[in-house]
């Protein structure tokens, strides 16, 4: 299963994926997305509250929330609905080997 754990949740995906594979390679996109021509239109201060809380704080947050507080909550679903849940946590030599393969001939060996 690749995915994070939140639409694991929110979509009940526990009930019918049984193996995940837990890699720490995964790149998720979020975003919040404003029209500039609004994102102008807004006062200064209101501007600087938003960016305030986004960016790396906002991205660690998100993580955090979004990620790392999930997986239990995952973990608890699955275990009071009696479903089966099996994770395979890749080894770190293994991971280096893959972001090694990687980074020698991009993507799938096809070089940008």
């Amino acid at each position: 299963m690749g995915a994070p754990w939140e639409p694991i949740l929110a979509h009940r995906l526990y009930e019918v994926v049984k193996y995940y594979t837990i890699v720490p390679l995964s790149a998720v996109y979020f975003s919040m997305p404003i029209n500039k021509q609004r994102w102008n239109s807004l006062p200064k201060d209101v501007q600087d509250g938003m960016t305030g809380v986004s960016g790396l704080e906002g991205a660690r947050f998100w993580g955090r929330n979004f990620f790392d507080r999930v997986e239990g909550a995952v973990d608890e679903t699955v275990k009071k609905g009696g479903y089966t849940m099996t994770k395979y946590i890749v080894p770190p030599d293994e991971v280096e080997r893959w972001r090694s393969e990687c980074s020698l001939g991009g993507y799938m060996g096809i070089s940008g």
